[in-house]
């Protein structure tokens, strides 16, 4: 009998444990379809689909370029690390360069990859800028027809 009352709060302990409401998921990966030829945004994280195949923004490696109303010496320049998941199930990683100034030879703005050339057109929001204090990151692409 008195090994049975021990085990009530045991019991009670493991059935509370259980009913814990929290559910921990992952977050929703965010994708959307675009078309080739038009300028758009993604989200940090964020991923498209352009005609069967997927491209991600992956990070900001590097965003040294000049605030907003300063003066600078250097431009500065913006990298990011982008993703293409391809309709064979390879995935391919590149780093492109936004192009301030002069770039070296490992540098692009541009990547061909899967039959399309992705361009880097902007990373917002602008260092110094009103937005600049938000977490939230977005780079501007455009993708075309590769030729």
């Amino acid at each position: 009998m008195l090994r049975s009352l021990a085990l009530i709060p045991l019991v009670v302990l493991l059935a509370a444990a259980g009913c814990n409401g929290t559910k921990t998921t992952a977050p929703a990966e965010t994708s959307s379809t675009i078309s080739v030829d038009e300028p758009f945004r993604l989200g940090l994280g964020e991923t498209v689909e352009i005609e069967g195949q997927a491209l991600r923004f992956v990070d900001v490696v590097e965003d040294s370029r000049c605030p907003v109303d300063v003066a600078c010496v250097w431009e500065g320049r913006a990298k990011v690390q982008l993703a293409a998941s391809l309709a064979d199930g390879e995935e391919s990683r590149q780093v492109l360069t936004l192009p301030y100034g002069s770039m070296t030879e490992e540098e692009s703005a541009s990547w061909t990859v899967g039959g399309m050339t992705v361009t880097f057109v902007d990373l917002i929001p602008a260092p110094g800028s009103a937005d600049a204090s938000s977490t939230a990151r977005e780079v501007e692409l455009r993708v075309d027809a590769a030729e």
